[in-house]
């Protein structure tokens, strides 16, 4: 069986950008390839 090294990417300037946009009363859509750690800002959004 094979090991995998998952680490995480920061994404600093994403999620800079979503904190910014945080309070404003307006949706935010986040696109992107797929597998490319959309799901993985959103919950670092929402924490």
């Amino acid at each position: 069986m094979q090991s995998y090294n998952l680490s995480l990417i920061e994404r600093k300037p994403y999620m800079q950008q979503l904190r910014e946009w945080k309070d404003r009363h307006i949706i935010k859509v986040v696109t992107g390839m797929r597998r490319s750690g959309k799901s993985t800002c959103t919950a670092g959004y929402e924490n």
